[in-house]
């Protein structure tokens, strides 16, 4: 009903509203709740912006409109304007979903070695071994890797598991880093999987591998999740991956499975136990100590307290810039929020001192003024035609024809100056 009532009062809304559809990020969101004003919403009829998928349009109010000009903003922006109910991660899974390109899932062994070597650091990718530890998930027995692609590059990966019924889960997904270092999870090629059906889980309890040795070794990768033992079928031509009691645990990473022993340590998180060098100290005082596969899956490398580096559990990180930051320690490395809600380096953003909020630097709702010398809110300025210099509105203009001028480079005419007697 709104959006008739629109169509027939606003002839800028009909063009909108049949030119192009309502992004799709705005429906899965209002799945997850109701926006703050469905009015200001619709009006606004946000949409995929051309030339970048990336991005939503929308058109900010009646002037706009009429004169068909569309703010370009990101997807995240945008939704936390509208939804302030939606949570940080819930607005990092739409955006991710939207932004995604290049992804596909393989199913053959080769193509899952291909991308293993070319795509995010593994433990497992040099490898001199005749019989390569990825041989173990068979896409016979269900495999197959999720990967996200950039021209020549793969980007991110992930392994999937296919049960019996159908059924499909992975574990975790890794993303490639630049510099050849740890590799983090994707939330594009994770929000993708996820979209598809494909569950988010702690470990591989059930799974079938195949069954490999060699010269009286067992071949095993190590396994990621929290399942890590391994139990030999009745034909020993298979492992169940299981949580516990397995003959072999595949946790090394050289390429060959340990049989089970008692172990130095005691992972503080799982339970499990771990040799001497396979444990990880974490927390911004480096006091508890875990195990690599608790490491792997649940937690971060971050820049946190006085600028120092530490793991901690993922979802108390803040990711800025593709770096990582604790989010209790956050004014120690000058990261702060924006008026959106998004975290930002204090580099790049500006402080608006009327409203108490930083804004983007490149934001449009900004602009620099002459007569404070210092940034401001455009909707508290004017633009001198002359000079496109801006001024708060507390600064005397001369209008002319609707145009605004400061006095000091105004024409001469009998106009007046806003703010004087005629």
């Amino acid at each position: 009903m709104l959006q008739k009532i629109l169509k027939r009062s606003r002839p800028w809304y009909h063009r909108e509203f049949y030119k192009y559809p309502m992004h799709p990020a705005i429906a899965d969101a209002i799945k997850l709740t109701r926006p703050d004003n469905w009015h200001q919403l619709v009006l606004e009829h946000p949409h995929q912006s051309i030339g970048d998928q990336t991005m939503i349009a929308f058109t900010r109010d009646d002037k706009s409109g009429d004169a068909d000009r569309q703010v370009k903003t990101s997807i995240g922006k945008y939704l936390r304007r509208h939804f302030s109910a939606l949570g940080d991660h819930q607005i990092r899974d739409i955006t991710a979903l939207h932004v995604v390109t290049g992804v596909k899932i393989v199913h053959t062994m080769a193509e899952m070695l291909h991308h293993l070597m070319r795509g995010p650091h593994s433990c497992m990718k040099e490898s001199n071994w005749n019989t390569h530890p990825y041989e173990v998930y068979d896409p016979a027995l269900g495999w197959s890797m999720a990967v996200r692609e950039e021209g020549d590059d793969t980007k991110a990966r992930a392994l999937i598991y296919t049960d019996a019924d159908g059924n499909k889960k992975f574990v975790r997904s890794y993303n490639k880093d630049p510099n050849g270092g740890y590799s983090h999870s994707d939330t594009q090629l994770e929000a993708w999987m996820q979209n598809q059906g494909i569950a988010k889980v702690s470990g591989w309890d059930g799974a079938k591998i195949k069954a490999i040795e060699n010269k009286g070794n067992v071949i095993g990768p190590y396994i990621d999740g929290h399942d890590r033992d391994c139990k030999y079928s009745a034909d020993r031509m298979t492992f169940t991956i299981c949580d516990g009691d397995g003959e072999y645990r595949m946790e090394s990473t050289n390429g060959y499975a340990n049989e089970r022993s008692q172990y130095e340590y005691t992972c503080e998180d799982c339970g499990d136990g771990f040799d001497d060098g396979d444990g990880y100290w974490v927390g911004y005082s480096e006091d508890t100590h875990i195990c690599m596969s608790c490491c792997n899956n649940d937690y971060i490398y971050v820049t946190g307290r006085r600028g120092n580096q530490y793991y901690i559990r993922d979802r108390y990180s803040v990711e800025v810039n593709g770096e990582y930051y604790d989010e209790d320690y956050l004014s120690d490395n000058d990261i702060v929020c924006d008026v959106d809600g998004e975290h930002r380096h204090l580099d790049d953003v500006v402080y608006i001192e009327s409203e108490s909020e930083h804004y983007p630097d490149d934001d449009d709702r900004i602009c620099y003024a002459e007569d404070t010398e210092q940034y401001e809110l455009r909707d508290n300025c004017w633009m001198c035609t002359h000079t496109d210099k801006y001024y708060t509105n507390e600064t005397n203009y001369v209008d002319i024809d609707g145009a605004l001028f400061h006095p000091d480079c105004a024409p001469e005419t009998n106009e007046t100056t806003k703010g004087e007697s005629e």
